[in-house]
């Protein structure tokens, strides 16, 4: 009996069985690992707007920013991973592994799919390379581990491709079908999918079959069905005030010039070290990588290999295969070089080119297999390549704080401190000019080009004013809305809020209180809004949309920290507009002046008692768009800390404790 299965499975099963287990095992181990990140933090949202409730029926029908299909990941994962089946890991585990253990499934099962596309196409020993490959590319591995829609794209990019080439190499109409479906689906994950289309009219085009093709009403049922999966989503751009589609295709119309960014996504981390920021690198910043936690591009060493393996496909340019991997590489790549441009260096959104992907590894595979052939010594070049990978693959995981954080010089904090100073005194040229020095010294500072506009504007130079606020807002490391939105990596999210008050209504002298309970009291006597308890998705406490306060107002924000040891740790704050902190009684912090909203924008060493400690915050609203803060805690290096628990006063024990 035990004879009969062994000859049911081949070794080829078992090795396509193992590379799966090993690549999904490395995927699963970095959902854990890794903190949620800006994407994923908007898709849970949309998810939570989706109910199957017959009372609270709902459905979405768009993203955040792209299609739907992610949201839907979420909501059936978090259905069938439900939280009970994961309460032996600690609570923000079981957390995210809800929320991404289905998208970590998909996107292992690439792994699958490229091994029978390249099999097809190739044969078993290339097929066995591309598994190997995309199984341990941290490309594929952050983006599978991490809910991006990248990953379920290259999924069905791949399924996509597979399904057009059996239709021609089988002749099979029925998976004519099937590919219109798969692309529909693709699309629902990123729009850019639709250029598949392209690949693949061009492709018939070339091998002389696109007038057979167009005779088979399996083409138009295709094209129907790939219609009815996207209707939503136009229907959504359509109907919406601010489509994202429009934004995205005046993106892609835009010609500014040949642009790199889709070679950036094959040897971005070069350009990082080399081109975009030396000084940083070199600096070091603390960090082992300089790369987004979201999007990190292609490890160099592979996608030196891909352009090699490109190169080398054009030996055997007559095969059907070759050409259409070369046709849906090069088709992707020119097209975000020269048709989807955004000038040379200035937009690294080496992503968009996320589906010329798949085919290179395809390339790459081929020149592999044909390396392993050989009876000299260049056989072992493959299988040296695929453990360095693999190793390689590990080492990433082991990285999970990847943001790349910039950081003030001292002396630029110190012409921005001289220069506030020169404000509140009124001697608004000795400001303006320290804040050009701080400029001088990081043009990125937009604390420094915020204030520097405000001295413009006090001086009557209104133009000028306008000019360098608009030098702030192009200069942004990342958009408002999603500098507020970094999830997870620390940030105290949980918080009770008292307020709001005004100037008149605090009666009473702050450096008076020696403790929470001294500030509670005190403010309960005030005339004031009521406790409440603030438990935000984002690291961004959002006082205004939950207050609703006019201006020149200020709130207080409570929370306990529990410190198993005594402990010197840092607090990385960022507010708008003003804030205080105090630590056990004591100010730690204070900075009332008027400036955009930056995370971690101040760093603040401070020392934890053992046990707990009473952290309180008063943040000052001046006026205008934003009104909140950020708050985390870390390691005198900026790691995250284990050790420390929190534990957020609730409005009824306030009540119950100090009287209503």
């Amino acid at each position: 009996m035990l004879s009969a299965i062994m000859k049911r499975f081949s070794n080829e099963k078992y090795t396509i069985l193992a590379i799966f287990c090993i690549g999904f095992l490395l995927r699963l181990a970095g959902s854990l690992l890794v903190y949620l990140v800006f994407d994923e933090s908007a898709w849970v949202e949309v998810a939570n707007r989706i109910s199957f409730s017959p009372k609270n029926f709902n459905l979405v029908f768009h993203g955040d920013h792209h299609p739907y299909f992610e949201a839907y990941l979420i909501k059936f994962s978090t259905l069938f991973f439900n939280k009970k089946l994961f309460a032996f890991l600690p609570t923000v585990l079981v957390t995210r592994l809800s929320f991404r253990l289905l998208h970590v499934i998909l996107c292992s099962a690439t792994i699958v799919i490229i091994y029978c596309l390249v099999k097809n196409g190739l044969g078993k020993s290339p097929a066995t390379f591309a598994a190997l490959l995309l199984a341990f590319s941290q490309y594929h591995i952050h983006f599978s581990r991490t809910i991006i829609q990248i990953g379920s794209l290259l999924f069905f990019v791949c399924l996509s491709l597979l399904l057009f080439w059996k239709a021609i190499k089988q002749n099979n109409d029925k998976f004519i079908v099937f590919t219109g479906i798969s692309v529909g689906m693709a699309y629902l994950c990123e729009e850019s999918a639709s250029l598949l289309l392209v690949i693949f009219f061009i492709f018939l085009l070339i091998t002389k079959r696109l007038f057979k093709w167009l005779k088979k009403w399996q083409t138009y049922v295709a094209i129907l069905a790939f219609l009815l999966l996207i209707a939503p989503d136009i229907y959504w751009n359509l109907t919406d005030p601010n489509p994202d589609m429009k934004l995205h295709l005046i993106k892609a119309a835009k010609f500014q010039g040949v642009s790199l960014l889709s070679t950036s996504l094959y040897i971005g981390e070069l350009f990082l070290i080399f081109a975009k920021d030396v000084l940083s690198f070199v600096g070091g910043l603390g960090r082992n990588a300089v790369w987004p936690i979201e999007y990190p591009p292609m490890h160099w060493i592979l996608g030196i290999l891909c352009f090699v393996g490109v190169i080398y496909s054009f030996k055997k340019r007559k095969d059907e295969f070759i050409k259409l991997m070369q046709t849906a590489f090069l088709f992707i790549f020119l097209f975000f070089t020269f048709l989807a441009s955004s000038g040379l260096f200035k937009n690294f959104s080496f992503y968009w080119a996320s589906i010329s992907f798949i085919p290179a590894i395809v390339l790459v595979s081929d020149l592999f297999a044909d390396l392993f052939r050989k009876k000299s010594i260049l056989k072992w070049l493959p299988i040296a390549f695929v453990l360095y990978f693999f190793c390689h693959s590990i080492y990433f995981l082991s990285i999970t704080d990847q943001i790349y954080v910039r950081r003030s010089s001292f002396l630029t904090k110190y012409y921005i401190h001289l220069g506030r100073d020169g404000l509140l005194k009124g001697n608004i040229p000795w400001a303006r000019d320290n804040f050009k020095k701080a400029i001088n010294k990081d043009p990125k500072s937009i604390t420094a080009l915020v204030n520097l506009a405000e001295c413009y504007r006090k001086m009557g130079q209104h133009q000028k004013a306008e000019s360098t606020l608009k030098q702030g807002r192009e200069r942004h490391l990342m958009p408002l809305e999603a500098n507020r939105f970094l999830l997870d990596r620390g940030y105290l999210k949980e918080w009770l809020i008292a307020g709001y008050y005004k100037a008149s209504d605090l009666v009473f002298d702050e450096i008076s209180f020696e403790s929470t309970d001294n500030l509670i009291r005190k403010l309960k006597s005030t005339k004031a809004q009521k406790f409440v308890k603030m438990a935000s998705a984002s690291a961004f406490i959002d006082l205004k949309n939950l207050l609703k306060n006019p201006p020149n107002t200020v709130s207080y924000a409570f929370t306990q920290i529990y410190s198993p040891i005594k402990q010197k740790v840092r607090f990385l704050v960022g507010a708008d507009d003003g804030l205080t902190i105090w630590l056990n009684g004591k100010k730690v912090y204070e900075n009332n002046e008027k400036y955009i909203y930056f995370a971690d924008e101040d760093s603040i060493q401070v020392h934890l008692s053992q046990g707990w400690n009473d952290l309180f915050l008063k943040i000052l609203y001046t006026g205008g768009y934003g009104y909140g803060f950020t708050l985390r805690i870390t390691d005198e290096a900026g790691e995250a800390i284990d050790n420390i628990q929190y534990k957020v006063f609730l409005p009824s024990e306030i009540d119950m404790k100090y009287g209503k």
